[in-house]
């Protein structure tokens, strides 16, 4: 019988045949891959659109209840504000809190002060319309509205201003506010987005802020990756899918808030990614063996006379396990292109210690409540302690009052009022790794003894952050001190349209700067003050602590922005022409990254499983290294770790990984290198 060799006629016509075939299938495979795409991208465009729609109406109503609920209050309360009659205006709002309680109400009198608050009576006696953006615009004659960083810095407010005028004159202030904690998350998914989604708030310096989110685990691993040195924070990295260990996905869209003068964060929309393209890839999958299988069969029918036996179906599963491999490698690549949050192969050590708020400008009339809060990382602590130096001729420190805080037994409560030092210690119990807390220590009720600048330091030597690990360990990243301005204020020297006294010193802010024991990135510095219209002041701007104003720059506006020369200590100093004390005000400029020293592997070639020690070291001759330094291993996300870091690599193939380093100014270095990994 002839014919039954591979080079035959007979067989080459068959092989043409199936290649005919398997050209035809790869066709429409390619072609509906694109379609894919195609209807993948419109598809989370338009969820991105929709969810942007949904969330900015959602805030427009939530201004607008806002609005309304102050025209309510400042109806009943602004003759009584323009009267000066404090006791009345408190008195309105006290019953105001029952009638809307959900909202937080402010009222500022004519020079600024914050008089009266129904949430909270820690911020009492604070110059809104020199310490606050919302304040500054009213003191404008405005009424705005905004999400902007509250008292406590790491979460946000919902805020709007109205201004209470008579007689062309600006008497007061009503501030109606909704604090963004888990509740509001939880009420803005649920009375504005689509079913199923989630909404996680953030600002910019601290990460995650409030989240609808309920599971503690997920809670957890949103607050690791969406942390403060990540893309998603700082660079509004958007529209990605991610998913969890349950196979839950979700299309993320980050909304970042504009803010009056800055943005101050922004929000993180989850959208459950139950769309048409993720069971579209297995139609793509049953279009493409469907088309085989049809080609295959006409051409079976074609050439029947010509196959021959076991040729004819090697030279078949030959045509077949390509577009089998490609529909294979399909599927696995859809998923690999999202990105999953799996908890990190290492402990986060990444407590930081503060006050809070850590600035602000304050009438000298108040007594003041600045609270020590502890931001954890992951990782579970179980004591904390802390040391504050201060200067006893500014201030006195009353009490630590730790009956609001979190600790469970307290070790130390002393103050030493002689030396202006003050150290409190205590013993947590039962505070879980699962997501960052902030922990309130304890409440520093301080009496301030004269006008001028005072600060909160914390004592390095005193002030540790203890791990629940059985070792003790120190897992403070960073503590922040804090500065304060206390003044005397009137009407007068706060309205743009009265009159200074002569001989006593400004009240100067910079929005800016707001904390002149801080270290800033950025050089543009903004002043801020009141004062006389038409006068004209005498400034200079240099190196020097003291400054005799020799008039070596002058303007008659109430507001500067000036250019720090470069990396440093600079003064801002401030005083009329005809005479009397000058306000100084402090700047710490750094605006150079800190330089990567080491960044050290055991190996860089490895086999999978094995685990690679990594090594860290970097220096900065400004604002100086934050503890911890931050390092990405391909997942496109920066998790902090310490000076040493151990992790297993379990993938095959080429991996690399990133270092990146940021100074106490917020400046970061990134270097790279790339790990080996073979296959066993």
């Amino acid at each position: 019988m002839k014919g039954h060799s591979w080079n035959d006629r007979h067989m080459l016509r068959t092989a043409l045949s199936l290649f005919k075939t398997l050209f035809i299938t790869v066709g429409v495979f390619v072609g509906l891959i694109v379609f894919f795409h195609l209807s993948g991208a419109l598809y989370t465009s338009w969820l991105g659109e929709r969810a942007t729609t949904l969330f900015n109406t959602g805030l427009e109503s939530e201004f607008t209840t806002l609005r309304n609920a102050s025209q309510a209050v400042s109806h009943d309360a602004a003759d009584d504000l323009l009267s000066n009659k404090t006791d009345s205006v408190l008195k309105l709002l006290k019953e105001k809190q029952t009638e809307y309680s959900t909202i937080n109400f402010g009222v500022a009198d004519a020079s600024g002060v914050l008089i009266g608050s129904t949430k909270s009576a820690s911020n009492l006696g604070s110059n809104v319309f020199l310490g606050f953006a919302v304040g500054r615009a009213v003191a404008a004659r405005k009424s705005p509205q905004s999400v902007e960083v509250g008292i406590n810095p790491s979460a946000m407010v919902v805020v709007t201003g109205l201004p209470i005028i008579k007689n062309d004159e600006l008497g007061g202030a009503l501030f109606s506010s909704y604090t963004v904690n888990d509740a509001y998350a939880t009420h803005i998914r649920d009375a504005y987005l689509p079913p199923g989604s989630q909404v996680v708030f953030y600002t910019k310096e601290f990460g995650v802020s409030a989240s609808s989110f309920t599971d503690p685990s997920i809670k957890s691993l949103v607050a690791s990756y969406f942390n403060s040195g990540s893309d998603w924070i700082q660079k509004g990295t958007t529209e990605q899918t991610i998913y969890f260990k349950n196979n839950e996905y979700y299309f993320v869209k980050n909304i970042v808030f504009p803010g009056l003068e800055q943005s101050p964060g922004g929000v993180l929309i989850f959208l459950p990614r139950q769309d048409p393209t993720s069971g579209f890839k297995f139609v793509i999958i049953l279009l493409t063996l469907g088309t085989f299988l049809v080609l295959a069969l006409f051409a079976h029918r074609a050439t029947k006379s010509d196959e021959r036996t076991w040729r004819y179906y090697i030279l078949l599963m030959a045509a077949i396990i390509p577009v089998a491999v490609a529909s294979f490698v399909f599927i696995s690549f859809q998923n690999q292109t999202f990105l999953r949050l799996k908890p990190v192969p290492y402990n986060l050590y990444n407590s930081t210690l503060r006050f809070q708020p850590e600035s602000g400008i304050y009438s000298l009339g108040f007594d003041q409540t600045f609270q020590v809060v502890v931001d954890t990382g992951d990782e579970s602590i179980n004591a904390a302690q802390f040391g504050i130096r201060y200067d006893p001729s500014a201030i006195k420190i009353v009490s630590i009052d730790v009956s609001s805080s979190t600790c469970s037994y307290v070790i130390e409560n002393t103050i030493d009022k002689v030396h202006g030092e003050a150290r409190m210690s205590c013993v947590l119990l039962n505070i879980s790794d699962e997501g960052r807390h902030s922990l309130p220590l304890a409440d520093i009720v301080t009496e301030s003894v004269r006008a001028g600048t005072f600060s909160l330091s914390f004592d390095p030597a005193e002030t540790k952050v203890l791990a629940d690990d059985g070792l003790g360990t120190n897992v403070l990243r960073m503590s922040q001190d804090s500065s304060y301005k206390v003044d005397t204020f009137d009407s007068a020297l706060q309205n743009i349209h009265g009159t200074s006294t002569p001989g006593r010193t400004f009240v100067l802010f910079s929005p800016s700067h707001p904390n002149q024991s801080r270290w800033y990135s950025s050089n543009a510095i903004r002043f801020v003050w009141r004062g006389k219209a038409g006068s004209v002041y005498l400034y200079n701007f240099d190196e020097q602590s003291t400054s005799d104003l020799l008039g070596k720059y002058s303007t008659t506006s109430n507001e500067l922005v000036l250019q720090a020369p470069g990396d440093g200590v600079f003064y801002f100093h401030l005083g009329l022409s005809t005479g009397g004390r000058a306000a100084t005000y402090k700047i710490q400029v750094d605006q150079t990254p800190p330089t990567i020293t080491s960044f050290i592997a055991s190996n860089t070639t490895v086999k999978v499983g094995d685990v690679v020690r990594f090594s860290f070291d970097a220096s900065d001759a400004g604002s100086g290294i934050q503890k911890n330094y931050y390092i990405d291993l391909g997942g496109h996300l920066f998790l902090p770790v310490g000076t040493e870091l151990m992790v297993p690599f379990l993938t095959p193939g080429d991996q690399t990984v990133t270092l990146r380093v940021y100074d106490n100014a917020g400046n970061y270095s990134e270097k790279s290198m790339v790990i080996h990994v073979a296959a066993l």
